[in-house]
């Protein structure tokens, strides 16, 4: 994660502005790549539809003022768009172009949460950086396969089908204070397990171990 664009992800300003074009009182950014199909293939799928039917869910059921930010990127964009019309929830949605990592780190930061992948079970850089920035991150998350490298699960919405993904978007749109607490464990976890200071000290004591192993480190030339 470049930490320097975090402190350029104050948000304010771009939240009322997003909250005055949906008329909405509740935020989700979507910055994934939009590909999804039946097969589930691995190479592109993030499961979009699984999020958009759960968001649909969330936003009939008791949500009406809830909003969406999603990237205009993918090979499925259209498609996309014919479902988001198709439950009704079009209206709902803002689509921008894909933005530089300081201006995404603004988007992160105006919203209520990030929904990432809800396939692949892994993540990338976006989960990361939005616990850093104290916002609630949302997708698919294989614990099995991630304890072997940390200690403690962060502490993300884990889901995978789209009644998940209802039911965590309507605890958070509900308890402002539970909110508040996911998103600085979020911080503390980034903090522990993934901050650029993390990596510098891990890499370091790795590359020490290394040296000290060979015979140039052994002979102390």
């Amino acid at each position: 994660v470049n930490e320097r664009a975090l402190g350029a992800g104050r948000g304010e300003a771009l939240r009322r502005e997003l909250c005055a074009k949906l008329n909405a009182d509740f935020l989700a950014f979507h910055p994934a790549r939009q590909h999804w199909e039946e097969r589930r293939h691995p190479d592109w799928e993030k499961g979009n539809d699984i999020f958009i039917r759960g968001l649909a869910r969330f936003i009939r059921t008791g949500a009406p003022g809830a909003g969406a930010v999603f990237v205009e990127w993918g090979r499925k964009v259209a498609e996309s768009k014919a479902l988001l019309a198709e439950l009704g929830i079009a209206d709902r949605v803002l689509w921008i172009a894909p933005q530089h990592n300081h201006s995404m780190c603004r988007y992160i930061s105006a919203c209520d949460l990030t929904a990432d992948q809800f396939f692949l079970g892994a993540f990338g850089s976006t989960m990361p950086k939005t616990l850093a920035m104290g916002r609630a991150a949302m997708l698919y998350l294989d614990e099995e396969k991630h304890r072997w490298c940390f200690p403690e699960m962060p502490p993300v919405l884990n889901c995978r089908r789209p009644e998940q993904v209802g039911e965590a978007l309507a605890r958070l749109y509900g308890d402002g204070n539970w909110r508040a607490e996911l998103g600085a464990r979020g911080r503390r976890w980034y903090e522990r397990h993934h901050s650029g200071r993390v990596v510098v000290e891990r890499l370091g004591g790795l590359y020490g171990e290394l040296l000290a192993r060979s015979p140039v480190g052994a002979s102390g030339d």
